[in-house]
Protein backbone atom coordinates (compact mmCIF):
# COMPACT_ATOMS: atom_id res chain seq x y z
CA UNK A 1 0.00 0.00 0.00
CA UNK A 2 1.02 4.00 -0.03
CA UNK A 3 0.22 3.74 4.10
CA UNK A 4 3.35 6.14 4.19
CA UNK A 5 2.08 8.97 2.00
CA UNK A 6 -0.63 11.59 2.72
CA UNK A 7 -4.15 9.95 3.21
CA UNK A 8 -2.63 6.32 3.99
CA UNK A 9 -4.36 4.90 0.86
CA UNK A 10 -4.17 1.16 0.66
CA UNK A 11 -4.36 -0.60 -2.88
CA UNK A 12 -5.63 -3.90 -3.40
CA UNK A 13 -5.80 -6.05 -6.50
CA UNK A 14 -7.83 -8.99 -7.31
CA UNK A 15 -6.65 -11.87 -10.30
CA UNK A 16 -9.68 -13.74 -11.62
CA UNK A 17 -8.90 -16.40 -14.74
CA UNK A 18 -11.39 -17.95 -16.56
CA UNK A 19 -11.08 -20.01 -19.82
CA UNK A 20 -12.34 -17.30 -21.94
CA UNK A 21 -10.28 -13.84 -20.35
CA UNK A 22 -9.12 -12.26 -17.13
CA UNK A 23 -10.41 -9.79 -15.37
CA UNK A 24 -8.56 -7.38 -12.47
CA UNK A 25 -9.92 -5.77 -10.23
CA UNK A 26 -7.94 -2.50 -8.54
CA UNK A 27 -9.51 -1.21 -5.58
CA UNK A 28 -7.73 2.10 -3.49
CA UNK A 29 -8.96 2.71 -0.09
CA UNK A 30 -8.23 5.75 2.33
CA UNK A 31 -7.49 9.46 0.52
CA UNK A 32 -6.19 10.25 -2.36
CA UNK A 33 -5.94 12.86 -5.34
CA UNK A 34 -5.31 10.68 -8.03
CA UNK A 35 -4.60 6.81 -8.97
CA UNK A 36 -3.33 4.91 -11.96
CA UNK A 37 -3.00 1.84 -12.83
CA UNK A 38 -0.80 0.46 -15.58
CA UNK A 39 -0.21 -3.11 -17.35
CA UNK A 40 3.43 -3.13 -18.09
CA UNK A 41 3.74 -4.80 -22.10
CA UNK A 42 6.87 -7.33 -22.84
CA UNK A 43 8.54 -5.41 -25.72
CA UNK A 44 7.19 -8.08 -28.40
CA UNK A 45 3.44 -7.49 -27.84
CA UNK A 46 2.19 -4.78 -29.88
CA UNK A 47 -0.97 -2.76 -28.44
CA UNK A 48 -3.29 -0.86 -30.46
CA UNK A 49 -6.67 1.27 -29.91
CA UNK A 50 -9.31 1.28 -33.25
CA UNK A 51 -9.60 4.93 -32.96
CA UNK A 52 -7.16 8.08 -31.53
CA UNK A 53 -10.28 8.55 -28.51
CA UNK A 54 -9.08 8.10 -25.60
CA UNK A 55 -10.57 5.55 -23.76
CA UNK A 56 -11.28 2.84 -26.64
CA UNK A 57 -10.56 -0.83 -25.85
CA UNK A 58 -6.92 -1.47 -26.29
CA UNK A 59 -6.06 -4.83 -28.89
CA UNK A 60 -2.77 -6.86 -28.12
CA UNK A 61 -1.24 -8.97 -31.09
CA UNK A 62 1.89 -10.94 -30.94
CA UNK A 63 3.02 -13.25 -33.72
CA UNK A 64 2.52 -16.54 -32.05
CA UNK A 65 -0.17 -15.75 -30.09
CA UNK A 66 -4.03 -14.66 -30.71
CA UNK A 67 -5.44 -10.94 -30.25
CA UNK A 68 -6.10 -10.61 -26.55
CA UNK A 69 -8.97 -7.34 -26.27
CA UNK A 70 -8.43 -5.56 -23.14
CA UNK A 71 -11.25 -3.35 -22.44
CA UNK A 72 -12.09 -1.20 -18.68
CA UNK A 73 -15.75 0.49 -18.01
CA UNK A 74 -14.73 2.17 -15.44
CA UNK A 75 -12.02 4.37 -16.35
CA UNK A 76 -9.97 5.50 -19.42
CA UNK A 77 -7.24 3.42 -20.92
CA UNK A 78 -4.43 4.60 -23.16
CA UNK A 79 -1.18 3.36 -24.23
CA UNK A 80 1.84 4.42 -23.62
CA UNK A 81 5.51 4.30 -24.33
CA UNK A 82 7.78 2.97 -21.53
CA UNK A 83 10.87 0.34 -20.85
CA UNK A 84 11.61 -2.94 -20.05
CA UNK A 85 14.28 -3.80 -18.05
CA UNK A 86 15.03 -7.23 -18.16
CA UNK A 87 18.78 -7.32 -16.63
CA UNK A 88 20.42 -4.33 -14.84
CA UNK A 89 21.95 -2.22 -17.41
CA UNK A 90 19.43 -3.73 -20.13
CA UNK A 91 16.60 -0.91 -21.11
CA UNK A 92 14.50 -1.96 -24.24
CA UNK A 93 11.40 0.09 -25.30
CA UNK A 94 8.04 -1.49 -24.45
CA UNK A 95 4.53 0.10 -23.89
CA UNK A 96 2.13 -0.07 -20.80
CA UNK A 97 -1.74 0.29 -20.77
CA UNK A 98 -2.70 3.32 -18.50
CA UNK A 99 -6.03 2.87 -16.37
CA UNK A 100 -6.73 6.45 -14.97
CA UNK A 101 -9.64 6.74 -11.91
CA UNK A 102 -11.83 9.09 -12.32
CA UNK A 103 -12.38 11.66 -9.72
CA UNK A 104 -14.11 10.09 -6.52
CA UNK A 105 -13.79 6.58 -7.79
CA UNK A 106 -11.77 3.62 -5.99
CA UNK A 107 -12.04 0.86 -8.26
CA UNK A 108 -11.43 -0.11 -11.47
CA UNK A 109 -12.02 -3.39 -13.51
CA UNK A 110 -9.75 -4.74 -16.37
CA UNK A 111 -11.07 -7.56 -18.26
CA UNK A 112 -9.15 -9.29 -20.78
CA UNK A 113 -10.76 -11.50 -23.51
CA UNK A 114 -9.25 -14.31 -25.62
Amino acid sequence: GYRRLPGRAVHSRTWSLRPDGLAIDDRVEGRFESAVGRLHLHPEIAASQATEACGADVTLRHESAREVRVECADAPLTIERGTWHPGFGHTIPNEHIRCALPPGASSSLIRLAW
